[in-house]
């Protein structure tokens, strides 16, 4: 992370050979991934996220609350013997949901917006039925609408 006076910063990251930082935001936390994806704070460096069962995956975009979005290996094997890769939402306290398809093997998600009234919305692209690929936004409801967290749950 660069700052005014201090240049360029290298990141700590889980042992891996390559690594790279995929997004941050206004409170400075960085993601990315280094075959897992991880989270890295000033405080706390990095923490690895966990995976939706498979061996990889990397973080693409952070928000200010803390949620982060990227794409992770399921374990699973598409018709063709591609790995599938699934968008995932991860929530402030670790846990991963799944954010599903269009109905075909494949999603990933690229962005991730403030939560709104207890909403954030996902823009990626997922797999349809036929194999095509489509440009798609998940609405994920986080919080109750007297703005209380909802309880996160691992969709594994």
């Amino acid at each position: 992370v660069w700052r005014e006076g201090e240049g360029l910063r290298e990141l700590e990251t889980p042992a891996a050979s390559s690594s790279m930082a995929m997004a941050i935001n206004n409170l400075g936390v960085a993601v990315g991934g280094s075959g897992r994806a991880f989270r890295w704070t000033e405080e706390a460096g990095t923490q690895e996220l966990d995976t939706l069962g498979g061996d990889t995956s990397c973080a693409n975009d952070v928000n200010d609350a803390g949620y982060v979005v990227g794409a992770s290996r399921t374990g699973e094997t598409a018709p063709g013997g591609a790995p599938v890769s699934r968008a995932f939402l991860c929530a402030p306290d670790g846990h991963l949901t799944d954010l599903g398809t269009l109905g075909g093997p494949t999603s990933y998600a690229a962005g991730v917006s403030p939560v709104v009234n207890g909403l954030l919305r996902v823009v990626g692209h997922s797999h349809d039925a036929s194999g095509a690929t489509r440009a798609v936004m998940w609405t994920v409801r986080v919080a109750a609408p007297d703005g209380r967290p909802l309880r996160s749950r691992n969709a594994r």
